[in-house]
């Protein structure tokens, strides 16, 4: 998956899905820096729920409570 140089300005843009490690960092940068749109087109809910137990200890607090307060089944992983 390629993201856009706005979302990956100081590194890779160019992630593989299939790979766990590629797949967090793909993910913690769109719900970091992504817009609603961003995340909607390139986040699998499946694979975002299978790696929140993760991606909550890689993301900014606040980030993690706004993401599960919007999204229950993360809370409960």
């Amino acid at each position: 998956m390629h993201l856009p140089n706005r979302l990956c300005w100081s590194g890779p843009a160019d992630f593989d899905v299939t790979d766990a490690g590629q797949r967090l960092t793909l993910y913690t940068t769109l719900l970091d820096c992504g817009q609603l749109g961003d995340v909607v087109e390139h986040i699998n809910p499946d694979l975002l729920e299978q790696d929140w137990p993760k991606i909550r200890r890689l993301t900014a607090r606040q980030l993690v409570h706004l993401w599960e307060q919007r999204l229950l089944p993360l809370a409960m992983t």
